[in-house]
């Protein structure tokens, strides 16, 4: 029989109350000004950045919180005190400034929540016959995937047979990762910030001349060789590709060609436009055509909405977001709708969240990336699916609430199963702290780095619906970054820096490894592999390993992965749980076996059984069950009929350990209405489908 599943979710709400002392009020201010005014000066007292041009606010009446300008004139993305753009006296009039806006929201009845608008860093370092391995997989002594032999990768790879092909290899397509960063090397795009991506490698560029027309192409210069013929033209321009089928030259400056994939003449389309001549690939996530087009194979699976059109400059479902086809750029969001009025060019670019910065690839390559390539991508979850939302402001490491805000929002609303955030700051962010909860209450698994000050658990880490990773080093002890804590769960490999065997290997922008950076470049069209440490780069491990917990079992929950991660994780600390490494670190070979065995709980009703079931102030409900676990959860609903699942839970027979001395419970029936009811329960261990079972009687 078919039911809805019910769940019952109880909430214990934390009041934090501001204590202080009593203030006498300036002259001519009114106490519940002061009281204002002084709650404002708390949240600004804080280690932590923030935007000293803006607020984050949620009106009573919006459904979604926005970004409110200190000075509505002001266009900049974000300012902070940090910046070394402003003076002492500068830093200090903005302060008030912000200071007395957030006052007045706070005294504003039509204002539901105001807080700062906290700037979070991206949390990463970079330095310059029983195991199934891809050809990719170094194992030279020391070798560069050490870290995911640590972690018994290869053992869950043996059991899952990838070498000869294992289904399970890898994990589901059907699973979702959002990985909320600084964006992904993952399509050819030229941004309206001026920005060129290519995940292609360029062999050559020009740009053609009026005199192309038909199928013939005339670039500026002698680009063309007889070895391009097959290759692909690339027009940023109009994000348009053409085939080369003939050169007549070596080299020569015409070449004959076709509109890709449609086979037409090009005719003037491609006319005084810049154009790149593109290899087979460049990076671990695609190569060869656009990303979309089944002639690009080999490439990830790429979350895609099939409701939207690709780069139509339209929000064809109507969800609020221009061209979202794989994923969001929610800091080009942010900026279009509360700061800046863009240009429709400007607004396309919100369905683009390609990464500015390489952290976001070389995140995302620890998660999902094409396995055995020739390029070194080795990632534990390489057939999930990857929605990419880069939320890092334009050309920079730092993050804002709102856009993380937006960024979590997106991923729960689009299908998101995992959520990875690798970044921290110091102060509690209210906003972002009730909208993980939101996420977790939707079925979505948080993960989150801890932070890489060698100091306390940081957000959104330390938030209770997410689950907080530090970093461990090859000799099993925390790495000298890692930040620690009560609140930590588990750590993940990545090492103290020393050098190969002791850092995280992967590939990414070749800037994202040399100085001074990426966030100085407009041209990203190299890739290269390299070294990096910081909890940056042990959080995706374990959003990894959720996701693969989530192909294995699809009903298993955010909680019940958390308690999965922790109970098969390798306790290389003090034994038991410790500050310092949590749990242990994670183990994906233990954890992963450990889900996809557990038995399922069952659980049979055995009164009331159709017999004299008569109650007048009570009834004694009874039944069998078993859970080798013995950690499921039984809570019985009454009904007026038998048709679904749509009863109400019986208070006193509610959220019921399956390990019981007695498997009963007493129904009180003092004040229903005299009648028939029809007694049903639900059974859940968190990890296999809720079950439901009907009592024979009334």
């Amino acid at each position: 029989m078919d039911f809805l599943r019910q769940q019952i979710i109880y909430l214990l709400v934390l009041i934090v109350l501001f204590q202080g002392v009593v203030l006498l009020p300036a002259a001519g201010v009114q106490p519940a000004e002061a009281q204002s005014v002084e709650r404002a000066r708390q949240m600004l007292d804080t280690d932590q950045e923030y935007d000293l041009s803006a607020v984050f606010v949620k009106y009573r009446d919006d459904e979604r919180p926005r970004l409110m300008r200190v000075d509505p004139n002001d266009r900049a993305r974000f300012s902070t005190a940090e910046a070394e753009i402003y003076s002492a006296a500068q830093i200090e009039e903005k302060k008030g400034q912000l200071e007395r806006t957030i006052a007045r929201l706070l005294e504003d009845p039509q204002v539901e929540h105001v807080q700062p608008q906290f700037i979070y860093e991206i949390e990463a370092w970079t330095n310059g016959p029983t195991q199934d391995t891809p050809n990719d997989f170094d194992t030279t002594s020391p070798f560069n995937h050490w870290y995911y032999d640590k972690s018994k990768l290869r053992e869950l790879w043996d059991d899952q047979n990838c070498a000869t092909g294992g289904g399970t290899c890898g994990g589901s397509s059907n699973v979702t990762v959002a990985v909320i960063d600084t964006g992904l090397a993952f399509e050819n795009y030229n941004s309206p910030w001026g920005d060129n991506f290519r995940v292609n490698q360029v062999l050559a560029s020009s740009t053609a001349t009026a005199a192309s027309t038909g199928n013939n192409l005339v670039a500026s210069s002698a680009i063309f060789v007889p070895s391009m013929v097959g290759r692909l033209i690339y027009n940023g321009a109009d994000d348009t590709y053409a085939e080369i089928t003939a050169v007549g030259g070596n080299p020569s400056s015409s070449a004959t060609v076709e509109l890709y994939p449609s086979g037409s003449p090009i005719g003037e389309t491609f006319d005084n436009d810049a154009i790149d001549v593109l290899g087979t690939g460049s990076d671990m996530f695609t190569y060869g055509a656009p990303v979309d087009d089944a002639e690009a194979l080999p490439m990830i699976n790429m979350y895609k909405n099939e409701l939207e059109i690709p780069n139509n400059g339209l929000d064809d479902d109507d969800n609020g977001y221009i061209d979202d086809v794989f994923g969001v750029n929610t800091a080009d969001y942010i900026y279009c709708n509360f700061i800046a009025s863009c240009s429709a060019a400007e607004e396309r670019s919100i369905g683009h969240p390609n990464d500015d910065g390489g952290h976001g690839t070389f995140v995302s390559g620890l998660i999902a990336s094409i396995v055995d390539n020739n390029f070194g991508s080795v990632s534990p979850a390489q057939n999930v699916s990857l929605m990419p939302i880069k939320a890092s402001f334009f050309h920079s490491r730092s993050l804002g609430s709102l856009e993380i805000w937006y960024a979590v929002d997106y991923a729960v609303t689009h299908g998101a199963d995992v959520i990875n955030m690798s970044f921290s700051g110091p102060a509690e962010d209210p906003g972002l702290t009730e909208k993980i909860a939101w996420a977790n209450d939707n079925g979505v698994t948080v993960v989150a780095a801890t932070g890489n000050s060698a100091a306390a658990v940081e957000w959104p880490s330390k938030a209770a619906g997410a689950i907080a990773v530090g970093a461990a080093k090859p000799n099993d002890e925390r790495a000298f970054y890692s930040n620690y804590g009560p609140e930590l769960d588990v750590v993940a490999y990545v090492g103290n820096g020393a050098g190969v065997g002791d850092t995280a290997y992967q590939r990414s922008y070749t800037c994202f490894f040399a100085s001074p950076n990426c966030y100085t470049s407009n041209q990203y069209n190299s890739f290269s592999n390299g070294y990096g440490i910081g909890t940056s780069y042990a959080s995706p491990q374990v959003a990894a390993l959720a996701a693969l917990l989530r192909s294995a079992k699809p009903a298993i929950t955010p909680d019940g992965i958390r308690a999965s991660i922790r109970q098969y994780a390798m306790d290389i600390g003090t034994p038991g749980f410790d500050n310092e490494t949590g749990y242990g670190a994670i183990d994906f070979q233990a954890t992963y076996n450990g889900v996809l065995n557990n038995v399922a709980p069952s659980f049979q009703i055995s009164e009331p059984n159709g017999l004299a079931d008569n109650a007048d102030m009570s009834f004694t409900l009874s039944w069998t069950d078993s859970d080798p676990d013995d950690d499921a959860r039984i809570t019985l609903y009454r009904d007026t009929n038998d048709s679904g699942f749509d009863g109400v839970p019986i208070e006193e027979c509610s959220n019921m350990s399956e390990n019981s001395a007695t498997d009963s419970c007493n129904f009180d029936t003092r004040g229903l209405p005299a009648g028939s009811y029809y007694i049903y329960g639900c059974i859940s261990d968190q990890i296999n489908a809720q079950s439901a079972t009907t009592a024979a009687g009334l």
